[in-house]
């Protein structure tokens, strides 16, 4: 198969570009490892305004339009490599050279793949959160969960316990409980460098209160002062004056000053040990906690998923801001390999709404590499798609990384260093 576009993901930012680049002719190949198309945002429910918003409709609408537009949409495939397709490029560094790159493809499309140009849209995964136990059947990830409840309509478990302050577990709380489980708490992640940032119960706070949710997010007794909560020394001092008790959103309980320390059953899960730990991330004295459950949802974090650019030979650079270790990118997303483009959770843990405007502006970036529209016509466009970026950005209804613009600023000076 030879296209001008092989996108790797079919997630909101994969077909998002795949829809830009087929509705001006160029021919488009999309592949995801998944049965069905888009993504993540299949699973996902937020709040909006008196009702919720679903994620699956929206994905089913880009799809439909990327389809519409002329692309060919693979699914049940996996790309596990990416060369370019003359060897080496200019002064011995990858690079596609005249012949494009090659995409080494298994499952229902098995061989190779020749594309002019290549959009790695793999998203994002989730980061372990290692408990002592948590190898136990009935202790998954809190995505996991999510895509249990939202995606499939089943519960991971009637009595369920989720571990990590931040806006997936809180979210994934809410929506379990919703959906008919007992949430029996939301608790801190154990301490230890494992858990990094989500051991520290200051610095999970106030990353939690800068989200763009925060407020919402938070329980009543914090959630008016959010925006000063999200610096790290007020965030503790609150911490120190909360009572022991938990404090309840939603009805679900925040254990904001215990942290779980172990996980225990026989064949499966059965309980979760509380402990109770200081602001600064260190176990403290006082009562210890068991709660009875029978599934439990740890909640890691999300980091890009780069493995494909990787290999290939991209640059990469290390921004905590954006989940971690991201391709070094320039203002249309285009990587220091030639042709070969990020967008969405690849280029930054961000929402869906981002990823789908991000993979707008990288399509149409895409479609001026290939000629087929004129510098001057991409010029206007991908200005308003920039724009587009920000807008979606600012209306976020959930940040997983409140310093971004700071990310952002970091990555800048990376590119311009290359």
């Amino acid at each position: 198969m030879e296209v001008d576009l092989a996108v790797v993901g079919a997630g909101p930012a994969g077909l998002a570009a795949a829809r830009e680049v087929a509705r001006r002719g160029a021919t488009v190949a999309v592949f995801d490892e998944h049965p069905v198309t888009g993504g993540r945002l299949r699973c996902q429910l937020h709040p909006a305004g008196r009702g919720w918003s679903s994620g699956r409709p929206k994905a089913e609408e880009l799809a439909e339009a990327a389809r519409a537009a002329g692309a060919r949409l693979l699914t049940e495939t996996s790309v596990w490599g990416l060369f370019p397709r003359n060897g080496r490029g200019h002064g011995g560094r990858p690079g596609p050279g005249p012949g494009g790159w090659v995409l080494q493809c298994t499952g229902w499309h098995t061989g190779p793949v020749t594309a002019r140009t290549v959009l790695v849209a793999t998203g994002a995964t989730e980061g372990a959160l290692p408990v002592p136990g948590w190898t136990l059947p009935g202790v998954i990830t809190a995505g996991a969960a999510q895509v249990l409840a939202n995606v499939h309509r089943v519960l991971p478990g009637r009595r369920v316990l989720v571990v990590g302050l931040d806006p997936l577990g809180v979210a994934v709380a809410r929506s379990l409980a919703l959906a008919g489980a007992e949430v029996v708490g939301v608790a801190q992640a154990p301490p230890g460098p494992a858990s990094g940032r989500r051991g520290v119960p200051a610095r999970a706070l106030a990353d939690l209160a800068g989200s763009v949710a925060g407020g919402s997010l938070l329980p009543p007794p914090l959630r008016l002062a959010a925006r000063g909560l999200a610096r790290e020394g007020l965030a503790g001092f609150a911490l120190r004056r909360l009572p022991a008790r938990p404090v309840k959103r939603w009805g679900i309980p925040f254990y904001l000053r215990q942290a779980v320390t172990e996980l225990r059953g026989t064949g499966q899960v059965t309980e979760a040990r509380l402990e109770p730990v200081s602001p600064d991330g260190r176990l403290a004295d006082g009562k210890t906690l068991w709660l009875v459950v029978d599934a439990v949802c740890l909640s890691g974090g999300l980091h890009p998923l780069i493995e494909l650019v990787a290999a290939a030979g991209a640059r990469l650079a290390c921004v905590p801001e954006l989940g971690g270790r991201v391709p070094v990118t320039g203002p249309d997303f285009q990587t220091t390999l030639e042709g070969v483009y990020v967008a969405g959770g690849a280029a930054g843990v961000e929402g869906a709404d981002v990823a789908a405007a991000q993979g707008t502006l990288a399509g149409l970036a895409i479609a001026e590499t290939l000629g087929r529209i004129s510098r001057a016509e991409a010029g206007g466009l991908k200005q308003r798609a920039r724009l587009a970026v920000k807008l979606a950005r600012r209306q976020a209804p959930i940040t997983f990384h409140p310093r971004i613009h700071a990310g952002l600023r970091r990555l800048r000076a990376c590119w311009h260093e290359t």
